[in-house]
């Protein structure tokens, strides 16, 4: 209830209208009202005048004034009254009239209650409180900016001063007769820098800075306002604050950032050679630890040095930890911005975990669901290292069970994706009271779980940290003593359109494989899974079965009903009967003569061909299964020439094994290392793989080696005495530029800092190891870019060619007549074409090799596969496949070794077609 009621004057000449509306008005109990009432405008402004009136209800027609000029009267007379129009005239165009003339409220009789009447009073009555209110903070607002001295002048657009306040007055004097910078600055012309020349031009509030000369130079921020006086003037109000104080402390942080990174560059100088000096000897130890396991030694001796091994790649792991630690805290750890094949770098991580979980018989999976996108752009490196981290953890915690890492699309649009990762293990678990804890840096779950697992709490701290950088988080679920999963999210952008086209796995269907029947045989139902996904991307048929005996049933089922199965994926370990005994009694069975088995078996299970012949196997993969490898075992399955009946071909002798290494001859290699203890390492190990090695101390004698012998390869170590490896490596280039040649270089340094690889290659090196060299990455790497070249005796030595064995390898000519319709002219005719424009696109291939036109090399090597396909000539389709897939990885070296092959498949295919019996086909 009010204290005081609201005085209301209502202006209506309808005594009946008067009465209901004061009865509506008395309906609000919690509202009291004293009223006014007149028939004339005349007595309500005379009301106005001498009483204190807090809202007017007004009628527009009334005796002595119609329509909105009483409401302009009203308004004139009495501006701070609230007028609310309350008429019988029910017209839209009149409402609006009214309030544009200043009314708070239509209303129309007949369509009005009280309660609504007094809603529309009281708003009048609280927007005139908050008009009064705004006035009272202006007079606040006006005073307070008068204590803190804040100077304001008006100036004019030919700048002259039509208002300065007094503390300008007090200071510069009268500024009568004087523009504007003759006042404040003594100068004869308006200053360049001045914001109000911008003002003037633009009309837009500006704000520029200012150095007062008499005021000992007194900085201020100038914030010029311009607007237009009643004449349609422009004018410009300057707002003037001191900023002495700001600049002096801009001053003092420029300083300190200075000084802060020239700290930060010592810092990172001080990393970069403790990195390389710490790296050096740990190097050293490795290498010869790794040359002596490889000498006869007693079991105990083996032992120890193992446990060195281990010690020495702990304590590497620490630096490489605590440096990228250093390099997160500092702000100095940059992503890369590159194309990258997410399959690719997700198999590599897992390769790196798989040897770990074999030994504890853990079952380790990757899985990728069929919608995530596989060519992005960002930094493969990072993700690697997150994944690493992660997987690494769910190993090291986890005794029995099994290990998946999945990914999925969290979120897509046409240029992006954000990806959502989660490592799952059926490990210890993680106390709930911990789950927050545990990404803090340098901390773990408790301290027994660094004395019995090692580590130091750094991986998941560094993870975090890389996930946010990525544009995601992580974060994990865990329960007690049943495994714990750990998510985290990351961003990346697609490649472009024309890169990103599907998987060429899923692109290239052999028409052969579509609907082939496939039995997956494997006791883990998320390996079945996966492997169902991968078969099915590629048309094949697959049924699955958890165990060897149903997969036995089943196949007798398949064959009864006259739809058999073809191809066996078969685990090698599961309990029960195990895949040797399955595949056992496969080949025992008549019924599945025709049935090629691939053995999926995990690295501690390698077993060579001999072995696997014996058990009737035609492939095996190690287990994580890679979808290219998998792939490339279904296509070139030996002694299986499928066709669209899949029929059975002569079985061949010797099976194919995805991932044996074939033996190679070594190479002539220049070894650029100071360091004896590396030297020697580098060196044992090179000579092991069959390598010559010559050495060299510093960059200067690597010139003058280079010089003087012919090498396949330099390993180049960067940081040496009076010419280091960068200095050395530009400097064969530039002989390089003369002569025409390109001898591979590869950096292997200890350097382990931001920038190191890309220095590298800018100095022109063509790739780059960091220190302790692993023997496997190292061999990788020769051959990737020293692939080996026949000898020239070795072309030269006659070779003894059955032409009817040849003949069905590298031309299928009664596939393709079938595939013709019966129509043997057509055949000779596009073989004939086939013959006279290959050896074009071939040179057309080389030209876009030497240019590195990884786009055309693609286009190109697409051409000939299709061509190839067409006639029937197989093996040329798909070593140009493989160029395709080696040129969208930017794999130049590979594209050429490949190109290699195509050529002498090329021969062989005219030598079959120049004696080929057409008639007889």
């Amino acid at each position: 209830m009010r204290d005081n009621p609201i005085k209301v004057l209502l202006i209506e000449d309808n005594p009946a209208d008067s009465r209901l509306i004061w009865e509506m008005l008395n309906e609000v109990s919690n509202v009291s009202f004293e009223a006014k009432c007149t028939e004339r405008l005349s007595t309500g402004l005379g009301i106005l005048v001498r009483e204190g009136i807090d809202v007017v209800l007004l009628d527009l027609s009334l005796p002595d004034s119609q329509g909105l000029d009483s409401l302009v009267k009203i308004s004139v007379q009495a501006p701070g009254v609230p007028i609310i129009i309350l008429t019988g005239l029910d017209d839209e165009m009149t409402a609006v009239a009214a309030v544009e003339k200043g009314a708070q409220d239509y209303l129309v009789k007949g369509q009005v209650d009280g309660n609504l009447l007094v809603r529309s009073i009281r708003y009048a009555i609280y927007r005139k409180r908050a008009e009064r209110e705004n006035e009272r903070l202006k007079q606040q607002i006006e005073f307070i900016l008068g204590a803190a001295h804040t100077g304001l002048d008006i100036i004019d657009a030919k700048f002259n001063i039509r208002y300065i306040d007094p503390a300008w007055r007090r200071v510069y004097g009268d500024p009568t007769g004087k523009k504007c910078y003759e006042y404040f600055m003594d100068r004869s012309k308006i200053c360049s820098d001045c914001g109000l020349m911008k003002a003037l031009k633009t009309k837009a509030v500006t704000v520029s800075e200012q150095i007062l000369v008499k005021e000992n130079n007194r900085s201020i921020q100038v914030t010029s306002i311009p607007f237009q006086d009643d004449d349609g003037e422009w004018l410009f109000a300057e707002v003037n604050v001191d900023i002495t104080a700001r600049k002096q402390m801009e001053g003092a942080l420029i300083k300190a950032k200075e000084e802060a990174e020239t700290a930060n560059r010592a810092k990172s100088e001080f990393l970069a050679n403790m990195s390389h000096e710490i790296r050096t000897p740990i190097n050293g130890l490795i290498g010869l630890t790794d040359l002596v396991l490889n000498t006869e030694l007693t079991r105990e001796q083996g032992e120890y040095l193992k446990m060195i091994k281990t010690s020495a790649g702990s304590l590497m792991n620490l630096i490489n930890d605590i440096l990228d630690f250093s390099k997160i805290e500092a702000e100095h750890l940059d992503l890369e911005e590159i194309d990258f094949d997410l399959r690719t770098t997700l198999e590599s991580a897992v390769d790196s975990l798989a040897f770990k979980a074999h030994e504890k018989k853990l079952e380790l999976v990757c899985r990728l669901k069929p919608d995530v996108p596989i060519l992005l752009v960002g930094d493969p490196t990072r993700l690697h290292q997150i994944v690493l981290n992660l997987g690494g953890n769910a190993v090291k915690f986890t005794e029995t069970g099994q290990v998946v890492i999945l990914c999925e699309v969290e979120s897509k649009n046409k240029e992006s994706v954000q990806l959502h990762f989660a490592v799952s293990d059926t490990g210890i678990g993680i106390p709930g009271d911990k789950l927050e804890i545990i990404f803090d840096s340098f901390h773990q779950v408790d301290g027994s779980t660094t004395r019995r697992y090692g580590g130091t709490g750094l991986g998941l701290a560094i993870s975090k940290r890389l996930s946010e950088m990525l544009g995601g988080k992580i974060w994990v679920e865990s329960e007690l003593g049943k495994g714990s999963t750990f998510h985290f999210t990351a961003g990346f952008r697609l490649q472009a359109e024309r890169k990103r086209a599907k998987s060429e796995f899923k692109k290239f269907k052999p028409a052969d494989l579509q609907g082939l029947r496939i039995l997956i045989v494997d006791d883990n139902d998320i390996n079945r899974m996966i492997l169902q996904e991968m078969v099915s991307s590629w048309g094949l048929l697959p049924e699955e079965v958890p165990d060897g005996e149903s997969a036995l049933a089943e196949m007798e089922r398949a064959v009864q009903d006259n739809n058999p199965y073809r191809l066996i994926l078969l685990d090698m370990r599961m309990p029960g009967m195990d895949g040797l005994e399955v595949s056992q009694q496969i080949r025992k069975n008549p019924l599945f003569n025709e049935v090629r088995i691939i053995m999926l078996a995990s690295i501690g299970q390698r077993r060579n061909a001999t072995f696997c012949r014996k058990f009737g196997i035609s492939s095996y993969l190690l287990k994580p299964i890679k979808q290219s490898e998998l792939f490339e075992a279904i296509i070139h399955i030996p002694g299986y020439e499928m066709t669209n009946t899949h029929r059975h071909r002569k079985h061949l002798s010797v099976p194919h094994f995805i991932g044996e290494d074939k033996q190679r001859k070594g190479r002539i290699i220049l070894l650029a290392e100071d360091d004896f203890i590396n030297r020697e390492v580098a060196v044992g190990i090179l000579e092991k793989q069959g390598h010559s090695v010559r050495t060299a101390n510093n960059g200067q004698e690597v010139l003058d080696l280079h010089k003087q012998h012919p090498f396949d390869l330099i390993l180049m170590d960067v940081q040496m005495p009076i010419m280091d490896g960068l200095q050395a490596t530009k400097l064969i280039r530039q002989r390089e530029e003369v002569s025409g040649n390109h001898l591979p270089i590869i950096a292997m340094t200890a350097y382990a800092m931001k920038g190191d690889r890309e220095r590298c290659l800018k100095a022109g090196m063509d790739g780059y190891l960091s220190k302790p060299i692993k023997i496997e990455k190292l061999k990788k790497e020769i051959e990737r870019f020293a692939p080996l070249m026949p000898s020239a005796a070795a072309q030269k030595e006659p070779v003894s060619i059955n032409i009817e064995t040849l003949s069905k390898k590298v031309f299928d000519g009664r596939g393709t007549l079938d595939n013709l319709g019966g129509n043997k002219e057509l055949l000779k005719e596009i073989t004939g074409l086939f013959l006279e424009k290959t050896p074009f696109l071939i040179q057309e291939l080389k030209e876009a090799l030497s240019c590195r036109d990884v786009n055309l090399i693609e286009q190109q090597a697409h051409t000939l596969k299709g061509r190839a396909l067409n006639i029937g000539a197989s093996k040329i389709a798909d070593e140009a496949f493989r160029i395709q897939l080696a040129a969208r990885r930017n794999d130049i070296v590979k594209c050429g070794l490949v190109l290699r092959r195509i050529e002498k498949e090329f021969k062989n295919l005219e030598m079959v077609l120049s004696g080929f019996n057409w008639e007889n086909i």
